[in-house]
């Protein structure tokens, strides 16, 4: 039996300072590595050249491929184009501003898994790693597939549609090392993105909760609860569980009430802070509905099932 290769595809743009510490971080880890460009100003495309060719004279096997793409904000096109650059048998991704604690473990885990009829019942594989985000804990966020298996959906948080996820060692970890000015950046660029999807998509809830937390966050408390209720009411009408929409119901009382509330401490001066509006909208909206900032942020048509 020939041994799996493993590919990394990414995409890029003025990322010239964040991804050496990337590139450095997965040496000798992949067969090949592929950088879709979506239109770099700075030495983004030198630095990935530079880096290359060394791997290659470390690796000789080591095949390196640049693309380019015209940005038209859906990340999941982007990230759809780098994965067709990819020739190998396994596709893992990251970003830019990740490393990848462990990365050399990734290509001896594919290889323990390539009759993977015979490992889980189906040629289809999905594995997820610890991603640590530097802000709240270790999460876990699908990374690694066979080829061809399922495709990107979603403009933003874009999300790999294959109904079951199964955990990868924890050994092999991304960290994610954006700074807070970077994130202020992505923040105002993803606040627009939505709000592009969201006119285009009106009845879709994913913009719609993305777009309300977004605005949470960012300090615009009532336009966060003006989108929640709009959230709310797109799903109510989409129901046809009765239960479903007298929760929905309650959870609409419930902003009301919220909103009241910030008004009435606003006038005080004492407005609440985002943090504990949070908390406030994610214990009321949970405990009434089911609805949570992960399930409203992820809640496409294709939810995946973690094993």
């Amino acid at each position: 039996m020939s041994v799996p290769t493993i590919g990394l595809a990414l995409i890029a743009r003025d990322e010239q300072h964040t991804l050496p510490n990337l590139l450095t971080s997965i040496e000798g880890a992949f067969d090949q590595v592929a950088v879709l460009d979506t239109g770099s100003t700075d030495r983004t495309v030198e630095v990935f050249g530079k880096w290359a060719a060394s791997e290659k004279e470390r690796h000789p096997g080591f095949v390196s491929t640049l693309g380019h793409f015209d940005w038209c904000d859906d990340f999941a096109a982007a990230r759809n184009a780098a994965d067709q650059l990819l020739e190998t048998d396994w596709w893992c991704w990251a970003d830019c501003d990740d490393v990848i604690e462990g990365a050399e473990g990734l290509r001896p885990f594919c290889r323990g898994r390539s009759d993977q009829r015979r490992w889980c019942g189906t040629t289809d594989a999905l594995f997820a790693f610890p991603y640590d985000l530097g802000v709240d804990g270790n999460n876990f966020r699908a990374r690694l597939r066979r080829a061809g298996v399922g495709q990107w959906q979603g403009r933003l948080h874009e999300v790999i549609a294959v109904q079951d996820v199964r955990r990868g060692p924890e050994e092999i970890a991304w960290k994610h090392k954006k700074s807070v000015a970077a994130r202020c950046r992505s923040a105002r660029r993803n606040r627009e993105i939505l709000r592009r999807w969201m006119a285009d998509e009106p009845l879709n809830l994913r913009p719609v909760g993305m777009l309300a937390w977004s605005e949470v966050m960012s300090n615009d408390r009532s336009a966060g609860i003006e989108l929640l209720a709009r959230y709310i009411d797109i799903r109510w009408a989409h129901c046809e569980d009765e239960n479903e929409k007298e929760q929905c119901d309650v959870a609409r009382w419930v902003l009301g009430e919220l909103e009241t509330a910030v008004s009435r401490d606003a006038g005080r001066g004492r407005p609440y802070g985002p943090e504990v509006l949070l908390q406030i909208l994610q214990l009321a909206l949970t405990a009434i509905t089911g609805l949570s900032p992960d399930s409203i942020t992820r809640g496409s048509p294709i939810r995946a099932r973690m094993t």
